[in-house]
């Protein structure tokens, strides 16, 4: 039987929702003291220790934050579900088989 071990990858970013873009740059940077990396439109970027904060305005901000992980990461993870899968459905067909064959030997239905 396969297993693989699956760990949990760095944040690569948090994306909020904010009311006001330019209070929010202000806050975070001027106040907060985060590293301001860009802005666009109502698009703004910090720099949380490695960890990229997305700001978006809109109408009206959500209460929660969407945590992403790195991608790197998430491409291995992807890889090794797909891999199992593959592994389990090798393992559910050769039982199957098997079964097959123990039905028509013993004059089942196969």
């Amino acid at each position: 039987m396969m297993t693989t071990t699956l760990t949990m990858a760095p944040i690569g970013q948090i994306s909020r929702s904010v009311k006001n873009i330019q209070q929010s740059i202000d806050w975070y940077k001027n106040k907060l003291g985060l590293a301001h990396l860009y802005t666009y439109g109502k698009l703004s970027f910090f720099d949380c220790g490695g960890t990229r904060l997305f700001l978006e305005e809109t109408d009206e901000p959500s209460a929660e934050s969407v945590l992403r992980r790195h991608r790197a990461e998430l491409a291995s993870w992807a890889f090794a579900l797909r891999r199992d899968a593959l592994g389990w459905r090798r393992i559910y067909a050769s039982h199957c088989k098997k079964l097959r064959q123990m039905s028509r030997q013993s004059g089942g239905y196969g």
